[in-house]
């Protein structure tokens, strides 16, 4: 009865108000992942959309093309493992981990493309012990950069070679560095300091024309 009830409190929450925070999911409970792929699709739930690209602007602030202009564009998203965390009780998401799933192109485990905080100290001190856990227990992998890299590096993780990436994916077309190419990168100097010996010497970048690729190591199990 107990399921029962979450269910018909969602439908009913859903058909008066589409802008749903996290408590209105079955599923939710704190710290525990809410899949949001299809929420973020549907046209009412602005608020839902615009805590969301929240997370991701600030996350990638960095970067000279973020990955969405407007919060709108979260309806166009294509991935089917969306997963908002919330950290604090208050329904609103803290922490988001997204990708794709699929038996066939990612092994059943998830091929995660985009992740980021609120930037809470509670968040980003939840943020590293998943990202860590997501790769340590097979739930996903990662490609990644800056923060997150240096995160799975400092854990120890191992990180794929040339060999192991192109033998399980293959596309899209990549270019691999082994050494990171800019040493005064801090991605290049979080290798050394994590592992001076070159165990994180295994960069690869995508094979982008006009730019300098973003450089990236590969974390996860062999399926």
């Amino acid at each position: 009865m107990t399921l029962l009830r979450k269910y018909i409190r969602q439908i009913l929450l859903e058909n008066v108000n589409g802008n749903v925070d996290l408590r209105s999911f079955p599923e939710y409970d704190i710290g525990k992942p809410v899949n949001i792929s299809k929420a973020l699709k549907d046209p009412r739930n602005t608020f839902l959309r615009k805590k969301i690209y929240d997370i991701v602007k600030q996350s990638y602030s960095k970067l000279e093309n973020s990955w969405y202009e407007h919060p709108d564009d979260l309806i166009d998203h294509n991935m089917n493992a969306f997963l908002a965390y919330d950290i604090t009780g208050d329904g609103y998401p803290n922490v988001i981990f997204a990708g794709w799933v699929s038996k066939r192109s990612s092994y059943g485990m998830i091929k995660t493309s985009l992740s980021g905080t609120d930037s809470l100290p509670e968040s980003i001190a939840f943020y590293k012990k998943e990202l860590v856990r997501r790769v340590n227990s097979g739930i996903a992998f990662h490609e990644v950069s800056g923060a997150p890299a240096a995160i799975l590096m400092k854990a120890g993780l191992e990180a794929w070679d040339k060999e192991t990436v192109i033998n399980y994916f293959p596309k899209p077309k990549k270019v691999f560095y082994g050494k990171h190419p800019r040493p005064n990168h801090r991605d290049a100097k979080n290798a050394m300091i994590y592992s001076p010996d070159g165990k994180y010497d295994k960069w690869f970048g995508r094979a982008l024309k006009g730019s300098i690729p973003i450089l990236k190591l590969f974390f996860g199990k062999k399926p």
